[in-house]
């Protein structure tokens, strides 16, 4: 998902998407991203983006193309007249580009020190009891900074989440984890998805999960390790010292 404005990066987000944005080993978020799911097997990866966007993210994947060599059928940004309305209508758009047993929901302004992608498929494919998997994570923001989300766990299995933080009475003895944004689902969650998307216009992602828990939608979570939710133009500094640290080390 790469439909959004940027408008928390100042100057930033006025001159290109916020997935465009150079990190200090040359690459973009977009591209790091893409590099960590094609390792992880994915092979088909649709980057949705608003019709504002489009015209400046598709320019640099094809670059990205032509120069790895993947087949536009793999890797692909189409303009999506949804985004307008929201996230979760977005997805539905985004998602009716591609047939796929599975789905995998990414945000391209999160930074990932580690490639995370692996593990959820395989939880998916030796489970076949659970809907989808969350991918957790420690915010190197945090507590300060503002995350994609808050999850509440009870023996493994998802029982909530929501944009912003819980209250003791809705959590209890539940564990608490970050949310990095990323959601592996089964193909059959996303009737759902597609039956009323009006229906969620303007609402986070969270609403769309929390819906699909309520109506029975078993769901695990993993954990992704850090990450980085680039929002505003001082996560996107942090990030870069970050990164400048970790080389040097």
């Amino acid at each position: 998902m790469a439909g959004g404005k940027g408008t928390r990066l100042g100057e930033l987000g006025r001159t290109a998407p916020k997935c465009l944005l150079p990190l200090p080993d040359g690459t973009t978020l977009l591209a790091r991203l893409t590099n960590q799911l094609r390792g992880a097997g994915i092979d088909q990866i649709v980057v949705c983006c608003s019709p504002e966007n489009h015209s400046q993210i598709k320019p640099p994947l094809d670059d990205y193309r032509a120069t790895t060599g993947i087949p536009q059928t793999e890797l692909k940004a189409v303009s999506c007249e949804s985004c307008r309305l929201g996230p979760v209508p977005a997805l539905a758009e985004a998602v009716s580009k591609v047939s796929a047993r599975w789905y995998l929901l990414c945000l391209a302004d999160i930074y990932f020190t580690e490639t995370p992608f692996g593990g959820p498929a395989q939880r998916l494919a030796d489970n076949p009891s659970l809907d989808g998997c969350l991918l957790t994570g420690v915010d190197q923001m945090t507590p300060d900074g503002s995350g994609s989300g808050y999850v509440a766990s009870e023996r493994g299995t998802i029982r909530a989440i929501s944009y912003r933080p819980f209250g003791p009475e809705q959590t209890g003895t539940r564990q608490v984890h970050r949310w990095t944004g990323s959601f592996l689902f089964r193909s059959a969650l996303i009737s759902d998805l597609q039956a009323n998307p009006a229906a969620y216009s303007g609402k986070p992602f969270e609403d769309w999960i929390m819906h699909l828990l309520a109506g029975g939608a078993r769901c695990s979570f993993l954990d992704a390790g850090p990450f980085v939710n680039v929002n505003s133009a001082h996560d996107y500094q942090f990030l870069k010292q970050t990164q400048i640290t970790e080389k040097l080390v």
